[in-house]
């Protein structure tokens, strides 16, 4: 028995050379039934042979890419998250000036991650190379800068730690790159870092289906599943039953009842939505 499993693979792969569609950078072909392998890719189950192509920044299996992302519960979250964040000065203006609460924690974390990088990009910068100077300022200048407590924040190993409202929080060393502390934390990727997603998407779902033995992949730029004797079949079940429920009750239903499963619910609603086989 094998659990699901996110699969990163940093190693170069072996592509079978072909003749490439016209914008795509890789080309290959895996015959799907004598590998053993069901596959699911970005929800839509797969016909063999799987076409598998690389076009920069996207994958494409049987000519299916990205798919469109499942619409949040924004509903369920908000009803969720308002008496959690409900106090929160950054969050309460955020309400006031329009946003839902889904829409306001995801500013409050991306503001307060740029704050803390602030914070840490200053201290390098301003210490003189006084490493006392610069863990005795950390927690102060942390503490004003977001606004929590002094208590709150720590400093362990030159790793500062600052709670969230709502539960959860951030952490960041003293002794992080420039690079890293400058970048936006809520910028889109850059095509640099879109064309590296694809690539690790492409190593991760050739290496799934050249595995040994029968198995269900499930994958998509994102993550990669992959699941093996009685997961195999407690897997399928939950994609059948997440299909009947999505059927009946939408996906408030699949959200309600499928959970705790071995896949994510999002994952479930993206195969649940019968987007069409290719």
């Amino acid at each position: 028995m094998l659990a699901a499993i996110a699969l990163v693979v940093l190693a170069t792969v072996s592509l079978s050379n072909r003749k490439q569609e016209p914008d795509a950078t890789v080309s290959t072909v895996r015959d799907l039934n004598s590998h053993q392998v069901r596959l699911y890719w970005e929800g839509v189950l797969v016909r063999s042979p799987a076409s598998i192509t690389l076009h920069r920044t996207e994958v494409r299996v049987n000519g299916v890419g990205r798919a469109s992302p499942v619409p949040p519960d924004t509903l369920g979250a908000n009803a969720r998250l308002a008496p959690l964040l409900r106090g929160n000065r950054m969050v309460d203006s955020l309400v006031r000036a329009g946003s839902d609460y889904l829409e306001a924690a995801n500013r409050y974390g991306c503001e307060m991650i740029r704050r803390l990088n602030q914070v840490v990009l200053s201290l390098k910068h301003n210490r003189n190379g006084a490493t006392r100077f610069l863990e005795s300022r950390a927690v102060e200048d942390v503490s004003t800068r977001l606004e929590v407590p002094p208590s709150a924040v720590s400093l362990n190993g030159r790793i500062l730690r600052v709670p969230l409202a709502g539960g959860g929080s951030l952490a960041q060393s003293l002794d992080a790159p420039d690079s890293v502390l400058k970048r936006d934390p809520c910028a889109p990727p850059s095509l640099q870092q879109q064309e590296a997603i694809a690539k690790s998407a492409l190593a991760s779902l050739l290496s799934s289906i050249d595995d040994a033995g029968p198995r269900l992949v499930v994958a998509s730029h994102a993550r990669t599943f992959v699941f093996t004797g009685s997961d195999y079949e407690a897997a399928s079940t939950e994609i059948a039953t997440a299909q009947r429920i999505y059927s009946q009750e939408g996906a408030e239903g699949v959200r309600r009842h499928c959970r705790p499963f071995l896949l994510p619910v999002e994952t479930l609603l993206l195969i649940a939505r019968g987007q069409e086989k290719p």
